[in-house]
């Protein structure tokens, strides 16, 4: 697994949902999906590199706002925050371990789906 096939993944998956998204490499998490604080210095040695992705509601849902996902090459330690556009406060979480693009997209499918029922509620 590498960032390229998760990428690519990532691609076919919004395209087959038809989902406006935005995914980048980037060589560190953004602020808000970054939770290296919280490592261990031999997690925090091998930590480096990674895609970031996010998605918003549409604009005609009534809950408007993103969810965004950090994914590392290995499938570990990557996180996730989903976050309204007036919420005051933004918590971001370990997102689940996975070892295959696979796994990888059923985590973000199950994110995304509550993520996505809350702009239709």
């Amino acid at each position: 697994m590498t960032s390229s096939s998760q990428l690519s993944a990532i691609i076919e998956w919004a395209g087959n949902k038809g989902i406006d998204f935005n995914a980048e490499f980037l060589d560190s998490p953004p602020a808000f999906l970054d939770l290296r604080p919280l490592l261990s210095p031999e997690e925090l040695a091998s930590y480096g590199a990674g895609i970031c992705v996010t998605i918003k509601t549409p604009p005609e849902a009534k809950y408007t706002g993103q969810i965004g996902w950090w994914i590392t090459p290995s499938g570990k330690k990557g996180t996730w925050c989903s976050m309204g556009d007036d919420d005051g406060e933004i918590g971001t979480e370990w997102l689940a371990d996975f070892d295959s693009e696979e796994a990888m997209i059923s985590v973000l499918d199950a994110g995304l789906a509550e993520f996505l029922n809350l702009g239709n509620a």
